[in-house]
């Protein structure tokens, strides 16, 4: 099973797999898009998703590996606003303007791919039920 950018329910996601089944799970690495986001947004805020969703994960999976996969290119206006158009920071008027002013940009594109592995079957932990 394969989990791309999206949200993440992994008591439903263990619920799913089949007993012998993996997950490859993609998240935006901590500097994705980082440029575009601190030119739109004036920050460019470096998050760790992988520390996080692995805690999230432990009751069902257990980590089997972890690459990060990562480019850059120099986008055009066009190209940028359409980078942006997918991302939630699209939908702001306040971000549109600030990209409406920039003609070109180097930008990041980076993910962070995790192989889960199901941990046997069974009760999950009591705190781990209410996910």
């Amino acid at each position: 099973m394969v989990s791309s950018l999206g949200p993440k329910h992994p008591r439903e996601i263990a619920r799913l797999l089949a007993p012998a089944g993996a997950l490859v799970l993609v998240l935006p690495a901590a500097d994705d898009l980082v440029e575009l986001r601190a030119a739109v947004q004036r920050e460019g805020l470096l998050i760790d998703r992988v520390a996080p969703t692995l805690a999230r994960f432990d009751p069902w999976f257990t980590c089997a590996g972890r690459i990060r996969v990562r480019s850059a290119a120099r986008l055009e206006r066009r190209d940028l606003e359409d980078v942006l158009a997918s991302t939630y920071r699209g939908a702001r008027l306040r971000e549109r303007e600030r990209l409406a002013k920039i003609e070109s940009l180097e930008v990041t594109f980076a993910a962070d791919v995790l192989h889960l592995v199901a941990r046997r079957r069974g009760r999950a932990p009591a705190a781990a039920s209410a996910e």
